[in-house]
């Protein structure tokens, strides 16, 4: 196996990053929308199922933040494969194949 190209795929990243950033600050605007409320009106125990859901779903989105940041990038490699045992040892698998060149990817860790 030889790798003769990497392709890092920058935009699918930061879509990724700015999708899941914006529902992030939405959904903190919701909160602090709901705590200015608080303020003004007196608290309200009506409320305070929504705004747990509000507090769970903006949890559940920062640690998805925090794996894409930690994961980078999802990249590509062409490569000329001569063995498949080495590619799959090596720990990558075959995306696809363009001509004699393989697209491969690194396998997730198991």
């Amino acid at each position: 196996m030889e790798i003769l190209a990497v392709t890092t795929h920058w935009f699918i990243y930061l879509f990724g990053l700015t999708l899941i950033g914006g529902f992030a600050l939405l959904l903190l605007l919701g909160i602090f929308v709901e705590i200015e409320d608080w303020v003004n009106s007196g608290v309200d125990k009506k409320s305070f199922p929504g705004l747990l859901i509000i507090v769970f779903l903006l949890t559940f989105t920062c640690f998805a933040l925090t794996e894409v940041i930690k994961d980078g990038p999802p990249k590509t490699y062409d490569a000329k494969v001569t063995d498949f045992n080495e590619v799959y040892n090596n720990g990558y698998h075959v995306k696809g194949k363009r001509g004699d060149l393989y697209k491969l990817e690194k396998s997730e860790a198991k």
